[in-house]
Order: C-alpha cells, then structure tokens, then sequence
C-alpha cells in the first residue's frame, strides 16, 4: 500500500526518483551502483531483518552523493538509526518510531544525539529501556522532518 501511494506522489510532483526495496536481500542491496540520485526508502522492520547491512549500504549510497529520502512507518533499532542518517525523514501519522540502548552502538547514538538537538547524556537516558515515539510526537521531538498525509 505505502509503494502505491508514495509512486502517486512521486508522479503527482513530477519527481523522477529511485525507489529502494530494503526487502530484498541484503546480498542482493550491496551491489548497488547508483550515483546522484533522489532515493526513497521505506522502513518499516517488522517485516525485515537485515541490521547493519542496511547501514553499509546507507553509507555507500550517501558516499555516491545520493540524496536519500526516508519513509518511517515502524522504525526501531538500528532502523531507528538508518532514518537518522537520512537526508529529508518522513513519517506517516500512524507511524512508530523508537530507540533502545545497546552499548555497541554508542558511535550511532553520539550522532543520533546531534540530529535531535540533544546532548549524549540526555539522549542516552531517554533511551536506556527504550524510547518510543508516535505520530506527532515524533515531528516535536526532532525525529522526522514532516510528516506525510495522504488519503485514501
């Protein structure tokens, strides 16, 4: 549904852009060869598991000086984190978003941290059980840059 829907306002606007399917598998992801290119990601790990593979591939697309746009609708983890290292984060109004301390990440969180205006310390706290978001709370807090609405 979300596909169909963000192809509509793809062509609605007249944006010419890559679509990345994070479903696939990530062995298949990371021979993507795409250069100065708008990309649209839709996140949503409930039905995907493919950790820091998606941040590699995150960093070799941004490397390739490709404008990445996010789409959140159930982000948690390290999906949390690939949508903070998106240029433009969109979210949708039923969209959840969270983040959960594991001390492996703290380079990603120390960056998190800066995104959201907060500083380690703080953000660190809010996430030491973990750090649920919802809706508009998510554009309050810094999150997602706008949230996206559409009708059906």
């Amino acid at each position: 549904m979300i596909f169909i829907i963000l192809i509509s306002l793809l062509i609605i606007n007249n944006i010419q852009a890559y679509i990345l399917d994070i479903s696939r598998s990530c062995n298949n992801l990371e021979n993507i060869n795409i250069n100065n290119e708008m990309i649209y990601i839709y996140i949503n790990n409930q039905y995907y598991n493919h950790d820091e593979c998606i941040l590699n591939i995150i960093y070799k697309l941004k490397k390739n000086k490709n404008h990445i746009i996010c789409i959140a609708e159930y982000a948690t983890e390290i999906y949390f984190t690939l949508f903070q290292k998106c240029d433009i984060r969109y979210v949708l109004l039923y969209s959840i978003i969270g983040q959960k301390y594991n001390k492996n990440m703290i380079a990603h969180y120390i960056f998190e941290a800066n995104k959201l205006k907060l500083n380690i310390d703080t953000y660190i706290n809010k996430i030491k059980n973990i750090w649920w978001l919802f809706d508009f709370e998510i554009i309050k807090n810094g999150a997602a840059d706008k949230m996206l609405e559409y009708y059906s």
